[in-house]
């Protein structure tokens, strides 16, 4: 599986709604900075896996290497037992809820970037906001989402980017905005 970054697809949108945290008191055991949380996405047209790699990076990193690569499944656990039928069960069973990707690469911080996302994700806009971006990636890309993703759709409705058109003529379209 390939991932693409959201802003890759999207910058408009990732840019206004990307999630970051600023660090302003040592005490936190994280560096001061600022970090960013930038969702990922499999581009493969026949996947439905429902789920995002964060990678978080700092403006010091200038995007060249992440801090920590956060897998992050939020259907229930049910769904990837049915959707990885073919996988090992231990495999399976990381693909629901946050967790740091095992495939990636971590840095020190990952641990603590792992649980400032587990924090972040409690809020259900935030949660919310990270499933609209899976629908709205798929359906950029040329992907059918499933019929009970519809609700998440805003193919037909006014652009997130505060454009004032309907997505699938904006950030939507597969044309070059």
């Amino acid at each position: 599986m390939f991932y693409s970054a959201l802003y890759d697809e999207l910058p408009k949108i990732a840019e206004q709604e990307t999630h970051s945290i600023i660090v302003v008191d040592q005490k936190q055991s994280l560096p001061k900075g600022v970090y960013s949380f930038v969702e990922t996405y499999c581009t493969d047209k026949t996947c439905d896996c429902r789920r995002t790699i964060i990678k978080v990076f700092t403006p010091e990193s200038n995007f060249e290497y992440s801090l920590a690569a956060i897998s992050y499944g939020w259907e229930p656990l049910a769904f990837y037992r049915n959707w990885g039928r073919s996988l090992p069960k231990d495999m399976v069973d990381m693909l629901k809820g946050p967790a740091l990707d095992p495939t990636q690469p971590q840095s020190e911080f990952s641990e603590l970037l792992l649980e400032q996302f587990k924090t972040s994700i409690q809020d259900k806009e935030y949660r919310n906001r990270i499933i609209r971006h899976y629908v709205m990636f798929k359906e950029k890309t040329g992907m059918k989402t499933h019929k009970d993703m519809a609700k998440w759709s805003v193919w037909n409705l006014a652009c997130p980017c505060g454009s004032g058109k309907k997505f699938k003529f904006c950030c939507g379209s597969r044309r070059l905005v």
